[in-house]
């Protein structure tokens, strides 16, 4: 299978790239038109396209919900994604577009969580931005959405929710689902092998709480680490946060029905937590 990948820079893109090898080549190219996509398509001819192309903002997502940024945010994340979408149609390439599970906020009516399904309530610019490419893409032939959520590697790096709980003085105290970046490449992989098409929720079954990981810490790095424990409406009114953010638990029933199976989230998280100790041991002699 021949994937070419938008967003190569990217840290979902290249992680990607990085473990498909030969069988991926990646873009990093701007496109601002279903032509510009067309050509970029035609001229590696894949089999499939993972769109990893996106804005989250930096140093965080609130970037994205500054008045400034928003035509940015909003071009990135909902007009990037149909024009690759078109390209695919024109070109018949099915296309994995990368979602967020940020389009949920809070407890869902099913006590297991969120299904695909389910009719999302976004609050910030930018997941209403991905709600609407989700609602956009949802029905095409071609596509498939993979939704992902608070991704966790077993590596360092500035994105990974492991070096952002190491280095906040404030943590969320709260339940969340999470990816964990190995197994949702691996996903990534079974689905775009099945051209799965309709949203998938690529998380790993069931939640764990940032107090938990904080423990580990803990445990492995400093038994005195110390974090500021506060719930998402205190992170508001203390204004560490400039939106409410997302907190949710989803569940991820469509690729079970496709016969896809994730690890469930405290054997992963704990196999990835002390593989990032490690590694972060050898980088630096200390954390």
């Amino acid at each position: 299978m021949k994937i070419l990948v938008f967003g190569a820079k990217g840290y979902i893109g290249s992680r990607c790239l990085e473990v498909w090898g030969d069988q991926a080549v990646g873009t990093d190219r701007k496109i601002y038109s279903i032509e510009e996509a067309v050509k970029e398509i035609k001229k590696y001819n894949p089999e499939v396209v993972l769109n990893a192309a996106g804005v989250r903002g930096k140093p965080n997502v609130d970037w994205c919900d500054k008045a400034e940024n928003m035509g940015y945010t909003a071009f990135g994340n909902v007009v990037l994604p149909i024009l690759l979408a078109e390209a695919c149609h024109q070109t018949g390439t099915y296309m994995l577009h990368v979602g967020s599970g940020c389009v949920f906020y809070g407890e869902s009516p099913d006590p297991k969580g969120w299904k695909e399904d389910d009719l999302a309530n976004p609050s910030s610019h930018y997941s209403k931005c991905k709600y609407a490419a989700d609602l956009a893409l949802m029905m095409m032939e071609h596509i498939g959405i993979a939704r992902i959520r608070v991704p966790m590697d077993d590596r360092p790096y500035a994105g990974n929710i492991l070096d952002k709980l190491l280095s906040y003085p404030n943590v969320f105290d709260i339940q969340n689902s999470l990816t964990i970046i190995p197994d949702m490449i691996d996903i990534f992989y079974k689905i775009m092998n099945q051209k799965g098409q309709g949203i998938f929720h690529v998380t790993n079954p069931g939640a764990i709480s940032y107090r938990k990981i904080i423990e580990y810490f803990q445990e492995l790095i400093d038994p005195n680490l110390k974090k500021n424990l506060v719930t998402p409406n205190q992170a508001l009114q203390m204004g560490l946060v400039s939106a409410m953010r997302s907190t949710n638990i989803m569940q991820s029933t469509r690729l079970e029905s496709i016969g896809i199976n994730m690890r469930p989230i405290e054997e992963a998280a704990d196999q990835s937590i002390r593989q990032w100790v490690k590694i972060k041991q050898k980088q630096v002699g200390t954390v």
